[in-house]
C-alpha cells in the first residue's frame, strides 16, 4: 500500500518516538515537531526534524501560524498526531482552523477538557457510572473544612491540569498528604504558584495494581483496536509513569473501559488508566489521557498498532478492527526501572535476583530498537553524563 500523506508528530518523548517508529516502519513519511532540539527521539532514522519556535506550554501564540506554514509545504493534506496533553488542548482549541490544513482526530471539546482536568475526569466518570476514587476541589482550608469528615488520610493532592503542574514539579505526578496540617502548608505553596489542585482518595495497592487501557476510536465512533497494558513498576515508585509493564488480558477491564468510551461519546486516541481496588475488586478510573501513552510501544508489540490505525482512519483508508493477539510481552525503560528497583530494594520489597529475573522474556523498549538504535545510544550517553555529574555535585565541584 502506498501512503502519500505526511504525518507530523507533535512531541518526541518515548511516547512520540513509538508513533514515529510505527508510521515510519509502514513507509509513511514522518516529521517530528519538537521545541527541544536535544530530545532523544529526534535521533530516529524514521523521522525528519522540524524545531518548533517555542515550548507550547510557555507560549502557544506562534504555533498556529507555524503549523499552517508547515502544512503549506505539502501537496497532500498532512496528518497531525499530538502526543502530549498541551498539543491535544491546542488542536481542540483551534480545531476549525487546523482542520482546513490537516487531518486529525481529537475527542470532542467537552471530552478533551474533562480528560486533561482531574476534576473533569472525576465528573465524567460519575456521569458514565464508572467506579472512581472520591475527588474534591480544594483551594483553601475553608474548602477542606466543608468536607473534612469525608476525607481519609493519606490522600493525594493532584493538579487540575498536569501539563501546567510539570513546569514546577518535574519529578512528581502528585503530592501525598498525610495529615491536615501538611495539607494547609501545601495549599499555601500551590496558591503562590497559581496551580489549581484537587484532593483525591488514594486507592490502596502497589504499582502492579495499575492497568492502562490503550484504545483508538474512529471518527465514526467505532473502536478499531485496544490493548491492556499492565504496569508492574513505576518511576517514581507508587505515583509515577510506567517503568516496566507487561501486555495482559483483563476482560473485566475491557467491560469497564469500553463502557466509559461508549457512554462519553469519545473519539480519537486514548490511554485510560485504572487501578484494581483490593477492597471491592473493581477497576477504578484514575486518569484519561486523550493521546497515546509512554508505554504505547507495548500495545504495538502485542498486535495493536494504534498510531497506524489512527493514520489510516483520518486519511480515509478502509481498515478492519484489530484485536490484541499477544500477552506476556514486556516493555522496559531501563533508566527508570533501575531507579525503581533501587527504591524497592531500599524498602525490602525486591532483590537484585528477583529484579533481573523479572526482565527475562520477550521485550520491547522505551528507546532501544534493533532497526533504529541511535535514540538508545544517545539516551545512554545522556544518562552517563548525569551519573558522572552526581559525584561532582556531592563534592561541590559542580553546581
Amino acid at each position: 500500500m502506498t501512503y502519500t500523506a505526511t504525518a507530523y508528530v507533535l512531541g518526541i518523548t518515548c511516547n512520540g518516538l513509538s508513533v514515529v517508529r510505527s508510521l515510519g516502519r509502514h513507509g509513511i513519511r514522518v516529521v517530528a515537531v519538537e521545541s527541544n532540539r536535544y530530545k532523544v527521539g529526534l535521533k530516529s532514522r524514521y523521522c525528519e526534524v522540524v524545531i518548533a519556535p517555542c515550548n507550547i506550554i510557555d507560549d502557544e501564540e506562534p504555533w498556529l501560524d507555524f503549523l499552517i506554514k508547515l502544512a503549506a509545504r505539502e501537496q497532500i493534506k498532512p496528518v497531525l498526531f499530538p502526543t502530549e496533553d498541551a498539543y491535544v488542548l491546542f488542536l481542540a482549541k483551534h480545531r476549525e482552523v487546523l482542520s482546513r490544513h490537516y487531518e486529525f482526530n481529537v475527542a470532542p471539546d467537552e471530552i478533551v477538557d474533562a480528560a486533561v482536568s482531574k476534576l473533569g475526569t472525576y465528573q465524567l466518570a460519575v456521569q458514565c457510572d464508572i467506579p472512581t476514587p472520591w475527588t474534591y476541589v480544594i483551594k483553601t482550608m475553608a474548602d477542606y473544612e466543608k468536607i473534612a469528615t469525608k476525607i481519609t488520610f493519606p490522600c493525594a493532592l493532584k493538579p487540575s491540569y498536569a501539563h501546567v503542574w510539570l513546569k514546577n514539579y518535574t519529578h512528581e505526578k502528585l503530592l501525598v498528604i498525610e495529615q491536615p496540617r501538611e495539607l494547609e502548608e501545601r495549599l499555601k505553596e500551590l496558591a503562590q504558584l497559581g496551580i489549581e489542585v484537587v484532593l483525591q482518595e488514594i486507592v490502596p495497592g502497589g504499582d502492579n495494581q495499575v492497568y492502562v487501557f490503550a484504545v483508538y476510536v474512529s471518527r465514526e465512533r467505532q473502536v478499531l483496536g485496544y490493548a491492556h497494558l499492565h504496569k508492574i513498576r513505576q518511576q517514581p515508585v507508587d505515583f509515577g509513569v510506567g517503568a516496566f509493564a507487561i501486555s495482559a488480558n483483563e476482560p473485566r477491564l475491557t467491560e469497564t473501559a469500553l463502557k466509559m468510551i461508549e457512554r462519553s461519546g469519545y473519539s480519537g486516541m486514548a490511554s485510560t488508566e485504572y487501578k484494581l481496588d483490593p477492597r471491592d475488586g473493581q477497576f477504578k478510573l484514575i486518569d484519561i489521557n486523550p493521546r497515546t501513552c509512554m508505554i504505547g510501544e507495548l500495545a504495538i508489540a502485542s498486535g495493536v498498532d494504534l498510531p497506524y490505525l489512527y493514520y489510516c482512519d483520518v486519511t480515509g483508508q478502509k481498515i478492519e478492527p484489530v484485536k490484541q493477539s499477544r500477552v506476556g510481552i514486556k516493555w522496559l525503560c531501563f533508566e527508570w526501572d533501575f531507579l525503581s528497583f533501587l527504591e524497592y530494594r531500599r524498602r525490602g520489597q525486591l532483590t537484585l535476583i528477583s529484579w533481573l529475573s523479572s526482565l527475562r522474556g520477550e521485550k520491547v523498549y522505551a528507546y532501544y530498537a534493533k532497526d533504529d538504535p541511535k535514540p538508545f545510544w544517545f539516551a545512554c550517553y545522556r544518562f552517563a553524563l548525569r551519573v558522572m555529574k552526581y559525584p561532582l555535585k556531592k563534592l561541590g565541584l559542580q553546581k
